[in-house]
């Protein structure tokens, strides 16, 4: 699976909606046995940790973005 793009807008931030997205991609990526993946700017730090506590981790570093992956 490959995480595209999640944009909220900023009254909608902090409140765990982006983070039960992330988590309802993965309980389907699990169900079909895969894992996921996804670019974040390295300049986004805050979604750079949210992924981390999600299980995501830093695979490689690409020009703006670094590449990040959850093994499912």
């Amino acid at each position: 699976h490959l995480l595209i793009d999640i944009t909220l807008a900023a009254h909608a931030r902090r409140q765990g909606i982006g983070r039960g997205l992330i988590e309802q991609a993965q309980g389907e990526a699990r169900q079909s046995g895969c894992g996921m993946r996804l670019h974040v700017r390295h300049d986004n730090v805050a979604a750079q940790r949210l992924y981390q506590r999600l299980g995501f981790v830093t695979t490689e570093g690409e020009g703006a973005y670094l590449a990040m992956c959850w093994p499912g």
